[in-house]
């Protein structure tokens, strides 16, 4: 497999995972296994993006990333499932997914939570950047530290400057706000439209008047 990402090789492992490995994991081994046979051609994991492999300092949160090169049977797939493998996957991840003669680039903002001894990992947001050209895309390790370098992924992901990863959590709660209160407005004024009272088409244009303020706001 090439260096599809440039990074250094120090980093490049490209190692054939087996599908095996992620059923043991799953608490749903049957279902981990169909969705593997059916869609999963090739797992590999392609660069481990660590403190001895960078030279660069422990993060405080972030230990290790690991990339993912997955081959997909069809020339389309689901993204839910690779959420779904995702999960199985303790570490901080990216993938590359190459499916028919297209590649995509996926990251989840991954966050470590430690209770009680046990570690947890709770995920939310993605970032997907389709049909990637590796001739024009790239992605650059930057940072002192660990966690700085998976900021950094993070910020070229996702194409938003963020100083943290608590800065991209923040932006990414404005836009699903901003996204929810969208689709309230559309579905008033769809509704107001349709109102034949005028008492009815005044109060759903209150009600709209106050969701574009706060949406504004």
């Amino acid at each position: 497999m090439e260096n599809l990402l440039n990074f250094p090789q120090t980093t490049f492992v490209d190692k054939l995972i087996p599908k095996a490995r992620f059923v043991k994991a799953s608490d749903t081994p049957n279902a981990v296994r169909n969705m593997l046979t059916e869609e999963f051609e090739q797992i590999r994991l392609l660069y481990i993006l660590r403190e001895d492999t960078l030279n660069v300092a422990p993060g405080a949160e972030v230990r290790e990333i690991d990339v993912f090169y997955i081959r997909m049977k069809g020339d389309q797939y689901n993204p839910k499932h690779l959420f779904e493998l995702d999960k199985l996957i303790p570490r901080h991840t990216l993938y590359i997914i190459e499916y028919g003669s297209r590649f995509d680039v996926l990251m989840q903002l991954k966050q470590r939570v430690v209770t009680q001894d046990a570690v947890n990992w709770k995920i939310k947001n993605s970032e997907l950047r389709q049909q990637v050209n590796f001739a024009e895309f790239s992605l650059h390790l930057e940072g002192m530290d660990m966690d700085n370098v998976y900021t950094n992924l993070i910020a070229q992901m996702s194409q938003k400057q963020i100083e943290s990863i608590e800065d991209y959590a923040r932006q990414k709660a404005d836009e699903e706000a901003k996204a929810k209160l969208e689709r309230q407005i559309a579905l008033l004024e769809k509704q107001m439209t349709k109102a034949k009272q005028p008492s009815r088409k005044r109060e759903l244009f209150e009600q709209i008047k106050k969701l574009k303020q706060q949406y504004n706001g």
